[in-house]
């Protein structure tokens, strides 16, 4: 059990691993494309651009050289920003610069006369944005003359800024700050993806695109966009047809004509969401039952304990018999066993409930409702969805226990613990109910695969009490040897019905199936019957030493084992098999005879022949 869940556990890391190396590649390639569009967004941008580190000029774009008559960018990089600002106004640039680059991103306005590398002076209209980079700023430039001008927008201004805006992958969107993020302009791409035209979307709200419940952090979006100067941010675009695009969204602050715009690239998400919607599965649901896991519910407690005014409760639920599924039919049974018991915890709670794997065979479920009235409820209509279940390979039954956070003190491990131990006791008070039930459903399972099991056990019985009688065998050890005439082929629950019902020889690899119902019987009994286990195990030996699956020869072989491999090979010869008809009596006590000493105890089968001395019940002679 344990390696089979350190497998799981290795198996959810690499996947988590793989998703998240995936995640890391889309985040890496959707940064270079941020970085080359920003670069292109600096290089095109129709007014100008410096980047300032410490007030000295490390960038310009090109609206920048012609606004300073410069002919290329080494003769503006390196310089002081200051040397070219007029002395009558260094000293107020140089305060509003040391604000800019301060840890706290600001948007500064001025209008300044500087000295241009022709020697003439400009009045420049400027702002600046903190970048984020210590001691770095983003200066914009544009002569003061035009401040009052044609409004420069995609489309009238610097064709190659034009050509840049429409060309883009993405949907780029230009929208009007002032008046509540008012379209002015799109590209293509937009269009195409939202499912308007150009025209439909000029000049309405940009609220046309995005979903209701994304459509409120509008407010927020503009005040960081102001601090800052750029912004990223996700959303949800609605398109025409009601089609749902989560994108992530890249955004400048222009300044044009002296309206604040934002100049928006929309990066459509969608598999990133699915990507991270499948490492949250990866990280907070169990891969077995698909509900929470207990590192989720573990989060959730401590968020509940620091509210210190919320209730809860909290209920403990143990599946009784899993090991007895997985050892005798496979970890496989065993997780299909707990996927159901998990989707029946899922029918009977609320959608409010919290329901995880909480390790194992148990669950635990976070109730809201600290009502013990409303959780006893809960849990009587759980039980019933279980006992109402038709579950294979067995019934499926459940004990539960469940305490309730009562103080603000309380921490959900004691709650836990509260639940535990009455989840423990009712375990202990149930368990021969529980067992007993399992059995019966091994049982039935068994007698629905091979059609003379019931008969069989009852013949088998009567002939083995009777040989314990001969023997003088305690009441004790009468009861068990009963026992196991009736629980001796429990084992054959694992092997399949194909096999069992078989008409013809079987194949080695099918008898070598066959040959595995005593060790499945042997951890079958030894849960609670551990006084047959041994005999389930060893009722396939031989008294010469070449019988399965322990090679025991001789009294090694428990006495009550002894026993019924001879009354099981008698009844198996004087009764019909799918595969050839029953033995004539005497032929059948020949074959007992004649295995005397090799198969069977010689002193115990002078015993069993010694009967057919005397008139044979009718019992025995049935076919």
């Amino acid at each position: 059990m344990k390696y089979y869940h350190n497998a799981i556990k290795l198996q959810a890391y690499y996947r988590v691993r793989k998703t998240l190396s995936r995640i890391q590649a889309e985040n890496a390639i959707r940064l270079l494309q941020t970085k080359r569009f920003h670069s292109q967004m600096f290089q095109l941008f129709p007014e100008a651009q410096l980047i300032l580190e410490k007030g000295r000029i490390v960038a310009a774009n090109p609206a920048a050289l012609r606004l300073f008559a410069a002919s290329h960018s080494e003769q503006l990089c390196g310089r002081s920003l200051l040397e070219l600002a007029l002395p009558e106004v260094r000293s107020a640039l140089a305060a509003r610069l040391q604000v800019a680059g301060a840890a706290e991103p600001a948007v500064r306005t001025g209008v300044e006369a500087y000295q241009r590398l022709d020697g003439s002076v400009a009045e420049i209209a400027t702002w600046e944005i903190a970048l984020p980079f210590p001691g770095r700023v983003l200066w914009f430039g544009r002569a003061a003359a035009a401040a009052g001008g044609a409004q420069v927008a995609p489309g009238s201004g610097d064709q190659r800024f034009q050509d840049l805006f429409h060309s883009l992958g993405d949907p780029v969107i230009l929208c009007d700050i002032a008046k509540p993020f008012l379209i002015r302009e799109v590209n293509a791409t937009a269009c195409q993806t939202l499912g308007y035209a150009r025209e439909e979307l000029l000049g309405q709200p940009s609220q046309l695109i995005i979903a209701p419940e994304w459509r409120a952090q509008a407010p927020k979006i503009a005040q960081r966009l102001q601090e800052n100067g750029k912004i990223c941010f996700e959303t949800v675009h609605q398109c025409r047809d009601g089609a749902r695009i989560p994108v992530e969204v890249n955004g400048l602050l222009l300044e044009l004509d002296g309206r604040p715009l934002l100049l928006a690239v929309a990066r459509d998400i969608s598999e990133r969401k699915k990507m991270e919607a499948k490492l949250k599965k990866l990280t907070f649901n169990d891969q077995v039952t698909g509900v929470y896991n207990r590192a989720f519910l573990e989060e959730e407690l401590k968020k509940l304990d620091k509210q210190n005014s919320a209730a809860y409760g909290v209920i403990l639920g143990d599946i009784n018999g899993l090991k007895l599924v997985n050892d005798t039919f496979g970890h496989e049974t065993g997780d299909r066993f707990l996927r159901r018991a998990a989707k029946l915890l899922q029918e009977a709670c609320g959608k409010a409930d919290l329901i995880a794997r909480w390790g194992g065979d148990e669950f635990a479920i976070v109730v809201p409702d600290p009502d013990v009235q409303a959780i006893e409820r809960l849990c009587r209509r759980i039980r019933k969805r279980f006992l109402s279940s038709e579950s294979q390979p067995v019934t499926l039954s459940i004990a539960l226990g469940f305490a309730v956070k009562e103080t603000p003190n309380q921490t959900y491990r004691e709650v836990l613990k509260e639940a535990d131990e009455r989840m423990y006791r009712n375990k202990l008070l149930e368990q021969n109910k529980s067992y007993n039930s399992l059995l019966v459903s091994l049982q039935t399972d068994l007698a629905g695969q091979y059609q003379e099991t019931d008969e069989h056990s009852r013949r088998l019985k009567e002939l083995a009490q009777r040989m314990g009688e001969v023997l003088d065998l305690s009441m004790l050890e009468k009861d068990n040897l009963a026992l196991l005439a009736t629980l001796h082929d429990i084992g054959k629950v694992a092997v399949p019905s194909s096999i069992l019902g078989k008409p013809g020889p079987l194949t080695p690899l099918e008898f070598d199936i066959i040959q595995k119902h005593p060790e499945v019987g042997y951890r079958i009994a030894k849960l609670y019957l551990n006084h047959i286990a041994e005999g389930i195990l060893t009722h396939h030996e031989r008294w010469d030493g070449t019988g399965y699956p322990l090679g025991l020869k001789g009294e090694q072989i428990p006495l009550i084992s002894r026993i019924i491999a001879i009354v099981d090979a008698f009844d198996a010869m004087t009764h019909d098999r799918v595969y050839r008809k029953a033995l004539r009596l005497e032929d059948a006590l020949t074959e007992i005879a004649r295995n005397s000493g090799s198969q069977f105890d010689p002193q115990l089968v002078q015993i069993f022949l010694n009967f057919f001395d005397q008139p044979v019940p009718n019992v025995l002679l049935e076919r």
